[in-house]
């Protein structure tokens, strides 16, 4: 594997936060000043086609594109602040009994699930936009 590769591969993996491919690119850069955003979207594209991670959408929010993070081991969701962005990941206790409610009712054997939940953050509530 490339250095390139590499790095971001490591990004991905130890990044608290879910990343698109412009500050994905930015983290490269600080470790590989010479990667370009070519490389990125093809190591992007190479591990999606291997399985290993994971493209969101995140509620379209603000039309910012799509965010990448390592395929989960166990399923979650991520909420949304649709006041400024921030992105929570959670591994409700009830995920579970809810897999079995909708296998059963449906005869599917669950794989992945994928949930997206909206709205304001406990820093926005405080202090909403246009507020001093």
């Amino acid at each position: 594997m490339t250095r390139q590769r590499a790095a971001i591969v490591d990004i991905l993996d130890s990044s608290a936060e879910h990343l698109d491919a412009r500050r994905l690119l930015a983290e490269a850069r600080r470790r590989v000043p010479d990667i370009d955003k070519t490389t990125v979207y093809r190591t992007i594209r190479r591990l999606q086609d291997l399985g290993l991670i994971d493209e969101l959408d995140l509620l379209h929010y603000k039309h910012e594109g799509h965010f990448y993070e390592p395929l989960p081991d166990k399923m979650h969701l991520h909420i949304v602040c649709t006041g400024c962005g921030k992105v929570v990941e959670m591994r409700p206790e009830a995920w579970a009994r809810v897999e079995r409610e909708v296998e059963t009712g449906s005869g599917f054997s669950i794989e992945t699930a994928r949930v997206e939940m909206g709205g304001l953050c406990a820093d926005c509530r405080k202090h909403p936009a246009g507020e001093s």
